[in-house]
């Protein structure tokens, strides 16, 4: 299995992670709400992880399926990154 490019995996990580979704007023872009303070902008990829049915829309929030997180761990193990999805 070829992996998509790093940014998609990244984006799927925080979707998986994410305690908050908002829309960024300026750019009209979704971000992710992380612990700490933290937050992640999600740009086009998220296009790349519908195609794959790795992220859905339900109930007006996008959730990471469970193929979605079969693939993410299959990737963290790849890049050697360990979190709990």
């Amino acid at each position: 299995m070829t992996f998509p490019p790093k940014s998609v995996m990244q984006d799927l990580a925080a979707l998986a992670l994410g305690n908050e979704f908002v829309c960024d007023p300026d750019t009209g872009r979704m971000v992710v709400l992380l612990d700490r303070n933290r937050a992640v902008e999600i740009g086009e990829e998220i296009d790349e992880l519908f195609r794959r049915g790795w992220a859905e829309e339900k109930d007006d929030e996008i959730r990471v399926t469970e193929r979605g997180r079969y693939w993410l761990k299959r990737w963290l193990g790849v890049v050697k990154y360990r979190l709990n999805v």
